[in-house]
């Protein structure tokens, strides 16, 4: 019944400032590789993988 009355008063659309990754604006402007904390946590293993291991090779690599 209380789940029914709180129910009309939601809405199922996405939220404009974060488009639906739940996450504040502020949490969203920190990219890396142009990719957000969001899109981040969505990504395949292999794929973050991959972005960390380049990011490391250039850093290395900065450093001699």
């Amino acid at each position: 019944m209380m789940k029914k009355r709180a129910a009309r008063y939601m809405i199922s659309s996405a939220c404009p400032l974060c488009e639906g990754k739940r996450l504040r604006e502020e949490s969203l402007s920190v990219t890396f590789e142009g990719l957000d904390h969001a899109e981040m946590n969505r990504l395949p293993m292999a794929k973050f993988s991959d972005i960390f291991a380049l990011a490391t090779t250039l850093l290395m690599a900065a450093r001699d």
